[in-house]
């Protein structure tokens, strides 16, 4: 969890939404797969150039491909992790949420009894076995605002659903 920029604290305090309780990106995408990707790169670019001359040809630029990717989007993932970076960031407090969204230029800060949550279940078809699987996600909509964002599961969907119960009247699932 990250610390939020001091204008977003003073605005929570200014709102009296007091202490902070989770901060950062939702739905954002951890490092792990770049990891991943990069060990699968460096190990198709070794097994490419150990190849015969016909796999040479496709193999050596897909390796060079998959090892090169990661360490572009290892950089981009620690750029937008940065407090002031250009990603939208969420800060929920035990009385409200603070959810900035620099692309649109907006702040938006509600305390939990003006959100409203939707819960949206979606199918999708697997690519390779065929069997549908369901996926749900939570929508956070506040009064003025529109839907602000989803959420597909985990600890930030506890924090926002915990604190729109507690709330009381207003936060609907």
């Amino acid at each position: 969890m990250g610390e939020p920029p001091a204008r977003v604290r003073l605005l929570a305090a200014d709102r009296g939404f007091g202490a902070l309780v989770w901060s950062g990106v939702p739905n954002a995408v951890g490092t792990g797969p770049m990891v991943a990707l990069a060990g699968a790169g460096a190990a198709l670019g070794v097994a490419g150039t150990a190849a015969a001359a016909l796999w040479l040809p496709m193999a050596v630029p897909a390796g060079m491909l998959l090892t090169a990717v990661p360490p572009a989007l290892l950089w981009w993932r620690l750029r937008q992790r940065r407090p002031d970076g250009p990603r939208r960031r969420l800060h929920c407090f035990e009385r409200g949420l603070v959810y900035v969204d620099p692309p649109a230029g907006k702040v938006y800060a509600h305390p939990w009894r003006e959100v409203r949550l939707t819960v949206r279940a979606t199918t999708v078809a697997s690519d390779y076995t065929g069997v549908p699987t369901r996926l749900r996600s939570l929508d956070v909509w506040a009064e003025g605002a529109g839907r602000l964002f989803s959420v597909g599961g985990g600890e930030l969907w506890t924090v926002v659903t915990d604190r729109v119960t507690e709330a009381g009247p207003g936060g609907t699932l």
